[in-house]
């Protein structure tokens, strides 16, 4: 299903974290060791507002470049997931509506590997499921029903490509209903999958895996989501055997999903998600950790409880996610990691816009796209990101 309609361009890579609702929270205070510039969000022009003509799509799951097109896999509350490209980041035109025939599949992840473009989908229902296109516009299911496993409901973060495998982390089970771990399927030819690794890597209460695209010093990262005893960091070398790094959410089990992990200035960074606050922490080595941010900036009780960070131009960025009906989103950048400055409104002026990504396009622009459950998702660029 093909349809085309106008809209300014927007590139980058958003994450949907599917949040509860909780209680207002505290009013934020914030400590010395962060300068805020909560006045200035002139620098940012707004270039879509209200979805793409459409308030049910709430957000943007992430983007790719396919043969010549940007594709962005987009998250419709009522419809399921969608699939649109462009290719002059102007012109966007619908490839695939209605979660790729099953609305349940509620959200879709593009990804490409091995000249394939894949769309993987998140369905608690009926499982997950795993698609893969030649051509960038027909799509054949290599996977469903979760491989077997209902309970597999999501592949809900990028597979990466190692030690020339396709390893894809599965989702198994969710809050409330901790069924047998999360999983990592694996395949050699990128069409016939199996799975490498069951079980939550020995903990069921692990029951989401995200790995991180990039080895650091020989060494492959994940790390886990665990709502009852608290996210870890694992690594290898080879693929198959998995060491433990970080067990516990740090010591602090409410740092329940540890993700994602980012390479900036010979550290390896990751982020907490924590209903008191998000936390940031660095290790040089991968064994000894040092928190640089802690409590999502002191802005207050489910507000800044987990966010992005994306390196851009030598500058790491973090963009926020808060509680709906609580907080909206922050944008906050540091060039040495340890001291942060808060750029643009909290929100960029909309209580609800609750998270949001940014990247640098290819006219060397900074966009921002977030999440809107309220109004329809929006883009934002700007020249210099102030």
């Amino acid at each position: 299903m093909k349809e085309t309609i106008k809209k300014s361009p927007q590139v980058l890579m958003l994450v949907i974290l599917l949040l509860g609702f909780f209680e207002i929270s505290l009013v934020p205070v914030f400590g010395d060791s962060f300068r805020s510039q909560q006045g200035l969000t002139e620098g940012w022009v707004r270039i879509i507002s209200g979805g793409f003509n459409d308030t049910n799509q709430i957000g943007i799951n992430n983007f790719v470049e396919y043969d010549g097109y940007l594709y962005a896999s987009v998250h419709n509350k009522r419809g399921g997931a969608e699939i649109w490209r462009t290719q002059d980041f102007a012109h966007w035109e619908m490839i695939e509506r209605n979660g790729l025939g099953n609305t349940r599949n509620s959200h879709i992840l593009l990804f490409v590997l091995k000249g394939n473009l894949y769309a993987g989908t998140f369905n608690k229902d009926d499982g997950a499921e795993l698609w893969i296109s030649k051509d960038g516009v027909s799509f054949t299911q290599i996977v469903s029903k979760g491989l077997g496993d209902k309970d597999n409901i999501g592949i809900f973060s990028l597979p990466v490509l190692f030690k020339d495998k396709i390893l894809v982390p599965v989702q198994n089970g969710q809050v409330g209903s901790i069924k047998d771990g999360a999983e990592i399927w694996v395949s050699e030819d990128g069409k016939t999958f199996k799975r490498s690794q069951g079980g939550g890597l020995g903990d069921p209460s692990n029951i989401g895996i995200y790995f991180h695209s990039t080895p650091f010093k020989d060494y492959l990262y994940l790390s886990t989501y665990n709502p009852v005893n608290g996210g870890e960091i694992w690594r290898t070398r080879d693929g198959v055997k998995w060491e433990k790094m970080v067990d516990k959410g740090f010591g602090v089990k409410e740092n329940i999903i540890v993700h994602p992990l980012i390479i900036f200035k010979d550290h390896l960074y990751a982020v907490t998600y924590n209903l008191n606050g998000l936390n940031i922490f660095r290790s040089e080595d991968g064994k000894n950790w040092e928190k640089v941010v802690e409590n999502g900036f002191n802005y207050g009780k489910y507000k800044n409880i987990w966010g992005l960070l994306t390196e851009i131009n030598g500058v790491l960025y973090l963009t926020t996610v808060s509680t709906p009906t609580v907080g909206a989103f922050q944008l906050w950048r540091s060039s040495d990691g340890k001291n942060w400055t808060q750029i643009g409104r909290t929100g960029f002026g909309n209580i609800n816009n609750h998270f949001a990504g940014i990247s640098l396009g290819p006219d060397g622009q900074f966009y921002l796209s977030t999440l809107n459950g309220i109004d329809g998702v929006e883009a934002w660029k700007s020249k210099d990101s102030e």
